[in-house]
Formats: structure tokens, C-alpha cells, sequence
């Protein structure tokens, strides 16, 4: 999964503890590509990346090592809630990351890190 990128913003952000939480996919909406799924997929996506990988990545591009930052928090929204004063759909993949690094914690600072975004492969049904 490639977590930072601008699609969909954090929903909270904690200076002190360097933490950022949000919403990596959300059911039935259409994203930046033109696609969207609904909350089983998701559910099986977000399974999936704690099962099989729970690696970051940087734009879509770079691994994000351990060291600099990890995930600490990662569930599918059992009913819709506000975070950090937005909304939270119900089906939402939500996770939070623990950022180590100075220069990465300073990007999201800056705003050049923005949210969260899920990378990946599928088969598109028509």
C-alpha cells in the first residue's frame, strides 16, 4: 500500500506524538483514477495488506523503512464517525502511522504529504 500521497487528507494529526490517522480508501466513492469499490472489497484489501505486506510507501513510488515510519492502528470503520471534525464513513479503511523520521514528519509539516492512498493491482469488472 502507498500511503502518502494527495488524494484523501489526513483526518487528524498529532504534533506531540508525531502521529497522523485518515481514511485510505472510502466505500462507493470514485477516487483520483475514476474508480471505486464498495466496503467487502475493502474490508478484503485492508485484511489483506496487515496479513501479507504492512509496507509504505512514498508517493506511490519509494518503500518507507520501518525505522522511519510504520502503522499503528489499522481497521475497517464499524459505523461512520467524525475524526479530527470530519466525517468517517461507515466501510472506510482507516489507519494511523507512527512517524520516526525528522524528514518525513517534516514533509507532512510542510503539506508536500497530505493523506493517505492505497496502491495496488486489480482486475477491473465491467
Amino acid at each position: 500500500m502507498q500511503i502518502f500521497a494527495k488524494s484523501i487528507n489526513f483526518r487528524k494529526a498529532d504534533d506531540e506524538k508525531r502521529q497522523v490517522f485518515g481514511i485510505v480508501y472510502e466505500p462507493d466513492v470514485v477516487d483520483l483514477q475514476g474508480e471505486f469499490t464498495d466496503a467487502n472489497e475493502i474490508e478484503k484489501a485492508a485484511h489483506m495488506f496487515l496479513e501479507n505486506y504492512r509496507v509504505l510507501g512514498d508517493m506511490h513510488m519509494d518503500k518507507v523503512a520501518p525505522e522511519d515510519a510504520a502503522v499503528i492502528e489499522s481497521y475497517v470503520a464499524p459505523i461512520e464517525f467524525i475524526m479530527g471534525g470530519q466525517r468517517v464513513t461507515k466501510g472506510s479503511w482507516v489507519i494511523g502511522v507512527q512517524v520516526h523520521a525528522d524528514a518525513l514528519w517534516k514533509r507532512i509539516k510542510d503539506g508536500e504529504i497530505t493523506g493517505f492512498s492505497m496502491g495496488g493491482f486489480a482486475t477491473v469488472e465491467e
